[in-house]
């Protein structure tokens, strides 16, 4: 069986990486993407909540990481990091809209909508990429 830390691969629905701020920085290392380093240093220095969408083809799944989570959502306090991981855009995108449905804070409501679009846009992005033109 493969394992990427504690979760069991191929993943078959959307997995929160629960842990401390330092078990989620491992798993963003392993992950091997490139724009991670610039990303990170980007996001300390301005020292303001941020979110980026990541494809990690060697291990099969794709992810959306936060600097630092809404209150609402964080597992212990000072919390700086959290990490979601899942198959496929598809299923992250439905995982968000799911639990915008089952909240009843406006404020929540309101941030899982800026993630839905922020991931919608990622795949629309991804699509256009991969077109091809057949002009001539």
């Amino acid at each position: 069986m493969r394992y990427f830390g504690n979760i069991k691969l191929p993943l078959q629905r959307v997995e929160k990486v629960n842990g401390s701020d330092i078990e989620i920085l491992d798993y963003l290392m392993d992950m091997h993407i490139p724009q991670m380093s610039e990303f990170m240093s980007n996001v300390h220095k301005q020292d303001i909540p941020s979110m980026m969408v990541l494809t990690q083809g060697q291990y099969g799944f794709v992810g959306i990481f936060f600097y630092r989570p809404p209150d609402i959502w964080m597992d212990f306090d000072f919390q700086k990091y959290q990490l979601y991981l899942a198959p496929n855009f598809g299923l992250l995108i439905h995982y968000w809209v799911d639990r915008r449905m089952k909240t009843t804070d406006l404020f929540e409501n309101q941030v899982t909508t800026k993630v839905i679009d922020y991931l919608e846009l990622h795949v629309k992005k991804l699509q256009q990429n991969q077109s091809v033109s057949h002009t001539g």
